[in-house]
């Protein structure tokens, strides 16, 4: 989707062909997205065009553009996807023209949770407006922009309490005039939403529900949607409860389970039956009235049922209910020709073991098995386990299969930073291309708290100067600058290390002063894009505050520029006020500048 919004940047030119032909691409791509495909769009937008600091968005006059654009439904595309740019000005704009427009309603709902106050406050009315002049399909087919909106943390509850009323009391007038079968033209995710609408507010019968159940063909969310709403919001009687207990859906019968032991308060007879159910969750529910009600012994049960056809929900079953005492009466199903049962009893064990199992789990990751190492692998990694660095390099390079060879590689990432690098510079180049990507990015990972000794930086080092693995210079640069500051000349373990990692109160900021030094952070003017583009994309999250100095000083950076050329600082609050404060005395307090720069900096 990224590609959009460099599209999208033809509309700040006086090109007329470029803009005729990007909105032919803009206007064909969004008619063929589903509503789930579009609200991603808008959370993926605006990070594709917060670097744009070159163009100023305010200037773009839609009437221009409208003149340009001779299709209206090309042109109204264009300013629909204009509602998602990172510019308050143009969104703002967008918003107005928008106001008339009757497809809107899904753009306009979205922006109930716009991070600009004015925008949030002004769209409130557009919405109104649009919901009265809307048809019910169109009302119905912005059902899912009006849960996403609910879901936003910045949304004015009175405010969207009002639009949600008013949507429901749109569908409730206008029901009438919508038939059955039209309700499955809908996508999935448009009906998923209109079904919870319809039976949670009771718009239609407990008959038109089931009605509803009958029709839908194509969806078992759909249908598990209508079932659980029928057994929350409707009438039923045991009877018809205890027929959706057997319903292939695993959260209908969980609902179904749910609202029988509302009624009876109690357990009943043969409830202990519903321990050998396949689903978990139903089996946790189960579990506790038993205990709750009854002296039944649920390890006892489920060792009864290990020698029958329900062999693999017994094991299942002492896993989740036992401990190490009964690790004795499941792990000779190690030994199954049964690959779900070997599966299985892995699972149990992780739970029954935990740590303890650590050499079970490391033998069963070589299994030839793709289920079974897959097994062992989550046994691993849900104990956190870590077996270090050169052992888990040496059995890949022993491993003959793909996908072991992939849990081997996630396994490595997840050592420490340093005690992993050698191995990563090693895997540089790894062909398959998602495990490239990991392995470089932690590359570009190494904790500054670490101590390396002198013997463990040469081995590095030699690594590194291995010109067949192709380590690009700049990464070379990079690792050797910080071996300065975590080399020490005596030996320091793995164990030492992850401790030192975890002292965060240890951090050495003269050190972390000169990496800003390093990478050229002294200029106001832009003379090192490159360096900030790299901090940009390693070193700043896409939510919440850097780890590394230079990440959160440039991410505060940003905002204050986003904030300023994009809305105009109209959303200036003591957080801004934080973030000035916290470039200055950083950087003053940095002992990298001059007496005059201090005092501009000041």
């Amino acid at each position: 989707m990224n590609y959009i919004a460099i599209v999208y940047q033809a509309f700040a030119t006086d090109d007329t062909e470029i803009i005729s032909l990007s909105s032919k691409a803009i206007n064909k791509t969004l008619c063929h997205m589903s509503s789930i495909q579009i609200i991603k769009l808008d959370e993926q937008f605006r990070r594709y065009t917060s670097l744009e600091w070159y163009i100023d968005w305010e200037l773009i006059s839609l009437e221009d553009l409208k003149s340009n654009i001779r299709n209206q439904e090309e042109y109204l595309n264009v300013i629909r996807l204009g509602t998602f740019h990172p510019n308050g000005f143009l969104r703002e704009k967008c918003l107005m023209e928008l106001s008339e427009d009757p497809e809107a309603l899904p753009y306009l709902l979205l922006r109930l949770n716009d991070w600009v106050q004015p925008i949030r406050d002004r769209i409130c009315g557009i919405i109104k407006k649009s919901i009265c002049n809307s048809s019910i399909h169109n009302v119905i087919a912005a059902l899912p922009f009006l849960e996403k909106a609910k879901k936003g943390e910045r949304r004015n509850l009175d405010v969207f309490m009002q639009i949600e009323y008013m949507i429901v009391q749109k569908i409730k007038g206008q029901i009438s005039d919508l038939k059955i079968y039209e309700i499955y033209k809908y996508d999935f995710h448009v009906r998923k939403y209109l079904y919870c609408l319809l039976l949670n507010e009771k718009i239609v019968s407990k008959e038109q529900a089931e009605q509803l159940l009958q029709r839908e063909k194509n969806s078992s969310n759909c249908k598990t949607i209508i079932i659980s709403a029928i057994l929350d919001d409707y009438i039923c009687d045991l009877n018809e409860i205890d027929v959706y207990l057997q319903n292939k859906s695993a959260v209908v019968r969980r609902k179904a389970l749910d609202r029988k032991y509302a009624i009876l308060k109690k357990n009943w007879a043969g409830i202990e039956k519903l321990l050998l159910d396949n689903s978990k969750g139903f089996r946790e529910t189960v579990c506790y009235i038993i205990k709750k009600h009854t002296d039944i012994d649920i390890i006892n049960y489920y060792i009864e049922h290990l020698e029958t056809e329900y062999t693999r929900v017994a094991i299942l079953g002492i896993g989740e209910n036992g401990n190490k005492e009964n690790v004795k009466d499941i792990i000779s199903y190690l030994q199954s020709y049964n690959e779900k049962e070997v599966r299985d009893t892995l699972k149990s064990l992780g739970s029954c073991l935990g740590t303890d199992g650590e050499s079970i789990y490391w033998k069963y990751i070589m299994d030839p098995r793709i289920s079974v190492a897959k097994s062992a692998y989550n046994a691993i990694r849900s104990n956190e386990i870590r077996y270090g660095s050169k052992q888990i390099y040496e059995r890949f390079l022993n491993c003959e299969y793909e996908f072991t060879k992939r849990y081997l590689v996630n396994l490595l990432l997840n050592e420490s930073s340093w005690s992993r690098l050698p191995y990563l510079l090693q895997l540089y180049n790894y062909e398959d291309i998602s495990l490239q990507d990991k392995i470089r990015k932690k590359a570009t990972q190494r904790s500054c708290y670490s101590k390396l000794s002198e013997i463990e930086a040469e081995k590095l080092r030699k690594i590194m100067n291995d010109s067949t693995l192709r380590i690009p210079a700049k990464l070379i640069s990079d690792i050797e600058l910080d071996l300065k500051y975590v080399t020490v000349d005596n030996i320091i373990n793995d164990q030492q290390n992850i401790k030192l990692a975890k002292r965060s109160d240890d951090i050495d900021w003269n050190k972390q002063y000169e990496f800003v030094e390093h990478i050229g952070i002294k200029s106001y003017e832009q003379i090192h894009f490159e360096e900030c583009k790299y901090i940009w994309k390693n070193w700043v999250p896409k939510q919440g505050q850097a780890d590394y100095l230079q990440g959160e000083l440039l991410r505060q950076a940003e905002k204050l520029r986003n904030e300023a050329m994009d809305n105009g600082n109209i959303n200036w609050d003591d957080n801004f006020d934080w973030f000035c404060d916290f470039l200055k005395y950083t950087l003053v307090d940095s002992d990298i500048f001059g007496q005059e720069k201090i005092e501009k900096l000041k």
